[in-house]
């Protein structure tokens, strides 16, 4: 349920509406967030999901060596 929900939400939203429900105060907004660079149009399921096969990929490669 945990997986399905976090996937609904992230492929709902994009990096900026995502960051806009955060509420953050305007000093993160201005000066953090910008300096993680994370692309603003990007759909965050993909950006994670992308992390997530890799990872999965590395630990069956290790397993198998």
């Amino acid at each position: 349920i945990l997986f399905f929900a976090f996937t609904l939400t992230f492929l709902r939203y994009t990096t900026s509406d995502f960051l806009n429900l955060l509420n953050l105060p305007a000093y993160e907004l201005e000066k953090v967030v910008p300096e993680f660079r994370i692309p603003t149009g990007i759909n965050l399921a993909f950006f994670f999901g992308t992390l997530i096969i890799l990872q999965i990929y590395l630990i069956f490669r290790t397993k198998t060596n």
